[in-house]
């Protein structure tokens, strides 16, 4: 059948759902307003508006009183203007807006203390109080009908894996960093003190695919503070489409995906002759595979659309394994395979079909294995204490190192460190002593296996901040100045670079991932350190508190004489930033961490003094604590424990659920850090508490689970 009838076939195939599901995606962007024909619905809505009311009035007049003589006007401080929060009623629309000015206000960065009006502290908290409540109230009114999205490329990619069940990953993803990783074996609950790593990222540039001449798909944007599985950042055009259609049928005729796939012979070969006989065992092949392709029990109407298209197929082509792909081909460009409809399929009558899919994709990045669908198929799902049996046994499968690629890397911003370049002419030892086509990948490297350890181990989290491990190949002791004699008893061979040891830092001065050198490179200029970079790097990923984004006309810092005698070293060109009222307000966040790390060059190097000879002024700050050095830097953070746990838990939840959180997620995230503070911080007890409060948000009730949750295996320091 010519490609384009195939799709004309398809489209009338699947339009249905199509239609529907485009439906419930346009009903999902925008809020379900309270009907005002029910009576019932009516006094529903004269109650939250009135409870609204107060609420309005409180933040009202916090504005007008703190905020409003600096963020108004021609010329704002900040270039932010909240006059607007002021004046309409549905102030709330500015949802991000109210968010941004809520966590100011929380962290006591605004009103400045200069500002001649304080607030009380129960003014404060009264604020962010009306807040949370003016949140809880608009989510009340405008609730969405669905949440849907469609699979990331990593989550097809591993969905098709499952599905079929391929012997050999699709692609060589960048993503993924490394080609082997045998070594990741979480059932163990150890990770090796050494390992063999093969690194495959250029590789995978230039030979995308394990299948030759496979087209590649393409590659899902990052979302600024967030991560690729945003469903507001995930787009779905009919270009996209063909170009999966084409992906499909160039892997299903291709001979390496029939010798790789376990289920080939099973579901495209046929040992029957007769025409109906072959009817009826592809009618039976379809029976299972289509709750298998699309995650839940398929709708007889719709079931019966794909047989009619696989009986079409048979009839004009007289081969049953030509009408069984173009079937197959067919449905993987499908809306019911490539979007996630978890939500959809819970208010359609399948709340445990939904529960596995929200699940798998969180933990695995991929469709639910034979165990999570049969458990749907019994209605077990909808028990809580069978969710965290279940989590656990995800979290000991080899999948779970999803958490690691695409999680991990994603919140720590690992690949940052391999497409940086520093300038080869100041560092051109770089390029040379890292004896590396892309010197950022041993560093890389080292960050993610930092990350599986604490997962796989179930560390505190704390040890993000300040781990007394890690893990080193020989170039990187070389590179961090240390002895591979005194770290692992001897002394690898130069050549040996995919051999990794698990190693204790002799000091304090490396360990965690602030220190690490795919953070300090990824976090600098090209030519030098870049303490904005730095701090704005502490503020995002250890707290989760994001600058905003400076505007488009920041002008580059000063970089001549100052007062035509001396040259200014960093400080002092930020300090002259500063002065701009409109910088300063970010600026004062972002600076004071950033230079407490001064005293690791651009490309992650210690040092004791400038190039120019000149002396290094460590001295720092977070949250008004002072920190001089990265010592001093852990210390005060690990000392605000409290608020790298939130961050982080909100970071864990945001993927979970696939969307950017809102103050009326807060009583969510306050109940997470709490329990997570309960179990000492231990990784795997925080994903399982995470993974309940994302399958069951409706419920503020928890299981008891004094006997059912695992030690740590290692104490916060």
């Amino acid at each position: 059948m010519k490609k384009s009838t195939l799709l004309l076939s398809l489209f009338v195939t699947a339009g249905l759902a199509f239609a529907s599901i485009s439906t419930l995606k346009s009903r999902s962007v925008t809020p379900r307003r309270l009907s005002t024909a029910d009576p019932v619905t009516q006094a529903a809505a004269k109650r939250i508006t009135a409870n609204e009311i107060p609420a309005k009035a409180m933040t009202r007049n916090f504005v007008s009183q703190h905020c409003l003589a600096c963020h108004s006007g021609e010329d704002p401080a900040g270039y932010l203007s909240l006059e607007c929060l002021t004046l309409s009623n549905s102030e709330m629309d500015e949802t991000e807006l109210w968010n941004d000015v809520a966590e100011t206000v929380s962290q006591g960065a605004m009103p400045p203390k200069i500002h001649h009006s304080q607030p009380t502290p129960e003014a404060v908290s009264h604020f962010l109080s009306a807040l949370q409540k003016r949140a809880l109230l608009k989510r009340q009114i405008a609730q969405p009908v669905a949440s849907m999205r469609r699979l990331t490329r990593q989550e097809l990619e591993n969905t098709i894996g499952d599905l079929f069940q391929l012997r050999s990953p699709l692609f060589h993803s960048p993503d993924s960093l490394v080609l082997n990783d045998k070594y990741f074996q979480p059932q163990s609950r150890r990770m090796p003190n050494y390992m063999m790593v093969f690194s495959h990222h250029e590789w995978s540039h230039r030979n995308p695919s394990f299948f030759e001449n496979i087209p590649a798909l393409p590659h899902d944007p990052p979302v600024e503070h967030g991560f690729r599985n945003n469903q507001t950042g995930i787009s779905f055009s009919p270009l996209q489409m063909e170009r999966q259609f084409e992906f499909v049928g160039s892997l299903l005729n291709h001979p390496e995906f029939q010798r790789s796939s376990a289920i080939w012979s099973e579901l495209f070969e046929c040992e029957y002759a007769a025409w109906n006989q072959q009817l009826k065992y592809g009618e039976q092949q379809l029976d299972t595979f289509i709750p298998r392709a699309f995650r839940r029990p398929a709708n007889p109407v719709s079931k019966q659309r794909w047989k009619h298209l696989f009986q079409e197929q048979l009839r004009e082509n007289r081969n049953y394994t030509t009408a069984m792909k173009t079937t197959v081909q067919a449905m993987l460009v499908s809306p019911s395979f490539l979007f996630r409809t978890d939500r959809l399929a819970c208010s359609n009558g399948f709340p445990d079909w939904s529960i596995a899919s929200r699940l798998s994709y969180f933990l695995w990045g991929s469709m639910p294995d034979e165990t999570l669908f049969l458990l749907a198929a019994q209605g077990e799902l909808k028990n809580q204490r069978t969710v965290r049996q279940q989590v656990r046994r995800m979290l000991q499968d080899r999948r779970a190192r999803w958490l690691s690629t695409s999680f991990g890397m994603q919140w720590l911003q690992t690949m940052k460190a391999i497409s940086s370049r520093p300038d080869e002419n100041l560092y051109e030892h770089y390029y040379q002593d890292m004896r590396h086509s892309l010197p950022g990948v041993f560093m890389a490297i080292e960050q993610m296996l930092l990350f599986e350890t604490i997962l796989v181990e179930n560390r505190s989290i704390l040890d993000f901040i300040d781990a007394d491990f890690g893990y080193l190949n020989q170039v990187l002791m070389n590179w961090y100045g240390l002895d591979p004699q005194s770290l692992i008893g001897f002394i690898p061979k130069p050549e040996d670079t995919e051999d990794f040891f698990r190693i204790q830092w002799p000091d304090r001065k490396r360990g965690g991932i602030i220190c690490s050198g795919a953070t300090l490179v990824s976090t600098s200029a090209t030519h030098r350190t870049s303490p904005v970079f730095r701090g704005a790097w502490i503020l995002e990923v250890i707290f989760n508190r994001p600058p905003p984004a400076p505007p488009a006309n920041v002008p580059e810092l000063a970089s001549e004489l100052a007062h035509g005698s001396q040259p200014l070293n960093i400080r002092e060109r930020l300090a002259i930033h500063r002065h701009d009222k409109n910088c300063a307000v970010c600026h004062d966040a972002m600076d004071p961490p950033g230079f407490a790390l001064e005293r690791y060059d651009a490309v992650g190097q210690l040092r004791v003094q400038y190039a120019d000879g000149t002396a290094i002024d460590s001295k720092g700050a977070v949250s008004g604590i002072t920190a001089d050095g990265i010592e001093d830097l852990k210390d005060v953070i690990l000392r605000q424990q409290d608020k790298f746990t939130q961050g982080f838990v909100e970071k864990l939840f945001e993927f979970a659920i696939g969307r950017k959180l809102d103050r009326s997620d807060l009583d969510t995230i306050e109940d997470l850090v709490e329990t997570a503070q309960q179990h000492q911080l231990a990784f795997q007890n925080i994903i399982e508490e995470v993974a309940l409060h994302s399958v069951f948000p409706e419920s503020s009730a928890r299981v008891p689970q004094s006997h059912l949750s695992s030690r740590p295996q290692n104490h916060p320091k």
